[in-house]
């Protein structure tokens, strides 16, 4: 139907096509890689990305204890699944947000922040006291100063990029041998996705150029040369939400919401020595 080439497995041929108002979603009949078109220019990437959705995605940072103390607790499913991969050493989170896991690995690991905007610097800095770069070629000059990454993280960041095997591939090369590379993706073969239809907030068109299926993140991650030791989908919030309105239930709900897999996946890899 198009000539867009599928970034994992290279195939032209589409599935089908979901429209979002002025974009539309173009699966690969192959592997069910998504890809949101059209594709949009650095010009329009920056329109996107602008002061304005950096105030409105995040609430807004507060220096109380109680408040931060809320946001690390919330990092702690991830804190403990990188812990099992890596027990030390330095940690770059890609698309790092508030840096709120950032602040959580301090009393571990020494953790580093990037972001495609400076709007989170000064309270990344200033109140959580960790090192934000924007510009890869800065990270490079810590890698060459300090050394490679032994963890780099991608929290629900990878789809944001229009590239991402050139992006995957850039920040790979900062990441020792056998170091760790953690990504969470929305995943759009779920439950969630397929009950929630257009509705479904994994999907966040225009912002989401990429939308991973289960089979095209792995196949992905593999082609990329990279070892797949851990994998994991989160429970399916549709699951227990539709559960907890029945009182009788409620107690059941979450560890029977934990048999469907939910909106998310989360794969730990090692980069090959």
């Amino acid at each position: 139907m198009v000539e867009q080439i599928c970034p994992v497995c290279e195939q032209q041929r589409v599935a089908k096509v979901q429209f979002f108002e002025e974009y539309r979603v173009e699966f690969c009949a192959q592997c069910g890689h998504g890809i949101t078109l059209p594709v949009l220019t650095s010009t329009d990437l920056d329109r996107l990305y602008d002061e304005r959705y950096f105030s409105e995605l995040y609430e807004p940072c507060f220096a109380e204890k109680r408040y931060l103390q809320r946001k690390i607790r919330q990092e702690d499913h991830r804190l403990r699944l990188l812990g099992k991969h890596c027990s030390q050493g330095k940690v770059l989170d890609v698309g790092c947000g508030r840096g709120f896991f950032l602040y959580a690995c301090k009393e571990r690991y020494r953790p580093y922040g990037f972001d495609v905007s400076s709007n989170n610097k000064e309270y990344i800095e200033q109140q959580l006291g960790v090192e934000l770069f924007t510009a890869e070629q800065e990270l490079l000059k810590l890698s060459s100063a300090e050394g490679l990454f032994e963890a780099i993280t991608f929290w629900h960041s990878l789809e944001h990029f229009t590239d991402p095997a050139a992006t995957l591939g850039s920040f790979c090369s900062l990441l020792q041998d056998e170091g760790v590379l953690i990504i969470e993706v929305p995943i759009h073969d779920s439950i969630d996705a397929g009950m929630k239809g257009e509705a479904w907030e994994g999907w966040h068109i225009p912002y989401h150029r990429h939308h991973f299926s289960s089979r095209s993140l792995q196949q992905f991650l593999r082609d990329m040369g990279l070892d797949i030791v851990a994998a994991h989908s989160y429970h399916s919030g549709h699951v227990y939400e539709r559960l907890k309105t029945r009182w009788y239930l409620q107690p059941f709900a979450r560890s029977a919401a934990k048999l469907f897999g939910g909106g998310s996946m989360v794969v730990a890899c090692r980069k090959a020595g």
